[in-house]
């Protein structure tokens, strides 16, 4: 009855339950069967290099699509920070948990050097807005 609904996957949940069971499908399709999903918890954690050894900087924990602001954490922009490994992508902004896995790691083998000015403007539900004010900002004026 409920195969293909349970065996749906969505990116970022996994399913928990339904509340089918007692239940008679009528024929009129009157009847309501409610699914239940879980929201994943996504972990990021932060290492950078020092003295020789990796060291635990910082750990983040939230929900699939949650804001890193309404989970009372902000983007640390005083390092430059590489995904999965220290040679891995630059991820220079990250507001939201949204990676669809439980444990994400980022990597600094040191702190930023050189000049930039980033400033990263979120863009609105509807698509064309943007917000006047940056989400985050990040100014570095080290010379090389």
């Amino acid at each position: 009855m409920l195969g293909n609904t349970i065996k749906q996957k969505y990116k970022g949940f996994s399913y928990a339950e339904n509340d089918a069971s007692g239940k008679t499908i009528d024929a009129k399709g009157t009847t309501v069967v409610n699914v239940y999903y879980n929201r994943r918890v996504v972990t990021y954690q932060f290492y950078f290099w020092s003295d020789g050894r990796e060291v635990l900087d910082q750990k983040m924990v939230g929900l699939y699509e949650s804001t890193l602001a309404s989970n009372n954490y902000e983007w640390s922009a005083a390092r430059e920070w590489h995904e999965s490994s220290y040679n891995g992508t630059i991820i220079i902004f990250l507001d939201v948990f949204l990676y669809d896995k439980d444990l994400v790691k980022f990597y600094s083998a040191s702190a930023d050097s050189g000049q930039y000015h980033y400033y990263h403007y979120k863009q609105d539900k509807d698509g064309v807005t943007y917000y006047p004010q940056p989400a985050n900002t990040a100014v570095e004026g080290k010379n090389p």
